[in-house]
C-alpha cells in the first residue's frame, strides 16, 4: 500500500458553494486523490488525502479544467503549515446583524439569534 500525504490546495475563482462541490467533483476525478478532506471558497483552498500518484500537475489541471486555478503543496511532515508557502494576508467576510423594521417583525416568538441581536443594538 502506498502512502497517503496532505496536500493542500490553493484555488483561486470559487465564490459559493455550487464552485465547493465543482472542485471537489474534480479532485474526486484525480486517480489517487483518496479523500476530500476540505473545500472551502471562503478560504480560497481544498484538502485532501492523496497517494503519490495524485501529482500537482494532474490535480492543478483537473481544477483547471473545473473552471478555477490551483496550485497545489504538500504539507510537510511534523508540521502543521504547508510546505513552500508563506502566510500572505488575505480577505475576509464581514456579517453584520441588526435587528428588522418593524414592519418586517411577526409576531413569532423571538428566536435566540433575535435576542442576541437586540442585546448588541446596531453598529
Amino acid at each position: 500500500m502506498t502512502e497517503a500525504r496532505e496536500l493542500i490546495i490553493e484555488v483561486k475563482g470559487m465564490t459559493c458553494d455550487h464552485c465547493e462541490r465543482s472542485v471537489a467533483k474534480a479532485l474526486q476525478s484525480v486517480r489517487g486523490v483518496h479523500e476530500i478532506l476540505e473545500v472551502s471558497h471562503a478560504a480560497a483552498m481544498a484538502r485532501v488525502m492523496a497517494a503519490p500518484e495524485a501529482t500537482a500537475e494532474r490535480i492543478e489541471r483537473a481544477v483547471e479544467k473545473a473552471g478555477y486555478r490551483a496550485r497545489v503543496n504538500e504539507r510537510s511532515k511534523g508540521s502543521d503549515a504547508p510546505a513552500g508557502t508563506t502566510r500572505r494576508g488575505g480577505e475576509f467576510d464581514l456579517l453584520v446583524l441588526s435587528p428588522l423594521p418593524s414592519k418586517l417583525r411577526t409576531s413569532a416568538p423571538a428566536s435566540p439569534l433575535s435576542k442576541a441581536a437586540r442585546s448588541v443594538g446596531p453598529v
